[in-house]
């Protein structure tokens, strides 16, 4: 923080300070007022009392006459001034002026207190002397004989007695402010090292000692703060315990991985990596951070993660994607590209390169193999059927022997198709056979597609059901569509009842034309409907039969290059399967 704080000790310390200050100068700041009030009132009553006991004790009770002896006594031995006027208001008798000056005093009957002492019998005043010039008390008594007996005590007595008692609480609350002030520096010193232990020991655990507890603290107000930091140290041990755990596991797996394995983070930079991955590209040693271009010289993987991080107009954001790239060394790879399952994890994208040199080749060496079998077998099998059908025709052979001749010309003619369907196969796996597109009608295609199977079609009985069908234009090879159909016709042909219906329909669903053909077979158990696309592959149950196996394999190839897709039903809206097949429409 670059904002200069004030220590919570000085804080505590000038708020305790104020408060003392407060507590011990405001009452008598408040007060003066008061207390200076009240000694005035009280001096005006002790002069008024002095009056009193003057008028009781100064006049001679045999004669009636006053004792001018004992008013001077009295005035001395009581620090007052004592005035007796006679009934018109002339001064008789003045203690601290002689006799030879009274005649020269003012009439005093204007006195505010000889007034009142007139009217009433009692009089008090604070006011200026005439004759001294002085501020006193003033308090004057009736006497029976209407003289007036006037005390005068000075104010400034009062005012001294006053500022004494004033001096003395000042003192008194200095006393107090500095018992109060090193009370409070040795409260918020002992709370500074409660705090700075408690200040150690949270410092220690955020430098990562999170074993470090507290068990020391300046009062029971911070044992829920010391409390609650324990439990954050205790639970984020754990949590780093369990985290390292699951790091050291996460390293551990990727490592074991033969597959490299690239994560990168929603800028692109990679954050993880295995080394599986460095194996292939040596430069991932030193690529984290950086982009992936630097370290793996591939464009096309930079641009599927480029895909997967930044959305597209058209297509939105991608979640996963899959491309093979031949590198300049004859390595194949094919990368896996995929968004993370969860948002808001600050992960970009994940990518799975694995080296399928070692497959592309065996499924090179294994499509070579198939072709060149196929075609060294093709000439042989043409042999042996055609020696077998001369055998059929020969008339030495006895009838007896004709059944062996046909059953080689049989298998030969099974094996024969066998080969042509491998060959097939392997032209379109391989890629070699160049086809362009061209708009064809699927009612022509499909009545090609029947004619070779109707002859096999009347022998069961079977009817075909069109009533679903509609004339509809596609996009694709004629030759090849009529073979797709001819393969699904021969499927459904082979499996369908005696005396069934076959029915064959299609629809449209966005820009694609799907094709459609239901039988009423045995059916087909629903983890195999994947499989019976793969080559060889039959059902083991029900649907078996003397098919090659190849057929539908075929079938799956020549749709998928025709961008399309085919798939199995079963059961199917009253039948037991159907077979589907879609291809772009006309303009599409």
């Amino acid at each position: 923080m670059s904002q200069k704080l004030i220590s919570f000790q000085t804080k505590l310390f000038l708020a305790l300070a104020l408060v003392t200050f407060l507590a011990a100068l405001l009452p008598p700041m408040l007060l003066n007022h008061k207390f200076y009030e009240e000694r005035l009132e009280l001096a005006k009553e002790q002069a008024l009392l002095h009056c009193r006991l003057l008028g009781a004790t100064l006049q001679d009770r045999e004669t009636g006459n006053l004792n001018m002896q004992s008013v001077l006594a009295t005035a001395q031995a009581n620090n007052l001034r004592i005035t007796v006027t006679d009934p018109s208001g002339k001064v008789i008798i003045d203690s601290d002026l002689p006799d030879e000056q009274l005649p020269q005093l003012d009439n005093h009957n204007d006195r505010p207190e000889i007034e009142a002492a007139k009217l009433t019998g009692e009089g008090v005043s604070l006011r200026l002397s005439n004759n001294t010039g002085k501020d006193s008390i003033y308090a004057a008594t009736r006497l029976a004989d209407n003289t007036i007996v006037r005390v005068a005590v000075p104010f400034s007595a009062v005012q001294n007695d006053f500022k004494g008692k004033l001096s003395s609480l000042v003192w008194t609350a200095a006393w107090v402010i500095l018992l109060c002030l090193l009370l409070s520096i040795f409260l918020t010193k002992r709370m500074r090292k409660g705090i700075s232990a408690m200040t150690e020991a949270v410092q220690s655990i955020s430098l990562g000692n999170y074993q470090n507890r507290l068990h020391i603290v300046p009062g029971s107000e911070f044992v829920p703060l010391a409390d609650a930091v324990n439990r954050m140290a205790e639970n984020i041990d754990r949590q780093i315990t369990t985290a390292t755990n699951e790091q050291v596991e996460l390293e551990t797996v990727l490592n074991s991985l033969y597959e490299g394995v690239l994560v990168i983070d929603q800028q692109g930079k990679v954050t993880r990596h295995n080394r599986s991955l460095e194996k292939m590209f040596p430069d991932m040693a030193v690529g984290a951070g950086k982009q992936v271009i630097e370290s793996i010289p591939l464009p096309g993987l930079q641009s599927m993660l480029e895909a997967i991080l930044v959305p597209t107009p058209d297509v939105g954001l991608t979640e996963e994607m899959r491309q093979e790239f031949e590198l300049a060394d004859g390595r194949t790879i094919t990368a896996y590209v995929s968004r993370p399952a969860q948002s808001g994890t600050g992960l970009g994208a994940v990518a799975v390169l694995s080296d399928a040199s070692k497959l592309m080749r065996l499924e090179r060496v294994r499509k070579d193999f198939i072709s060149n079998v196929s075609h060294e077998l093709r000439t042989p099998l043409t042999a042996i059927a055609s020696s077998a059908e001369i055998l059929l025709e020969a008339p030495e052979i006895p009838a007896a022997f004709k059944k062996f001749p046909n059953v080689i010309h049989k298998h030969a003619t099974a094996l024969s198709r066998l080969i042509t369907d491998l060959l097939e196969l392997s032209r379109l796996e391989n890629g070699q056979e160049t086809f362009s597109m061209e708009t064809l009608e699927l009612s022509t295609a499909l009545t090609e597609a029947i004619a070779p199977v109707n002859e096999q079609l009347q022998k069961k009985q079977l009817k075909l059901n069109l009533e679903d069908w509609a004339p509809l234009k596609v996009t694709g090879r004629s030759g090849l569509i009529t073979q797709v159909l001819a393969n699904l016709l021969n499927n459904a042909e082979r499996y369908a009842p005696v005396g069934s219906v076959i029915k064959i329909f299609n629809y449209t669903k966005g820009n694609q034309a799907i094709i459609g053909i239901a039988d009423q077979g045995p059916g087909i158990p629903a983890a195999e409907l994947e499989r019976i696309f793969e080559r060889f592959y039959q059902v083991e149950k029900g649907r078996t039969g003397t098919g090659t196996g190849i057929g539908l394999a075929i079938s799956k190839h020549i749709i998928e290059r025709h961008h399309g897709k085919i798939w199995a039903e079963s059961p199917y809206m009253g039948f037991s399967t159907a077979f589907f097949f879609s291809l772009p429409l006309e303009g599409a």
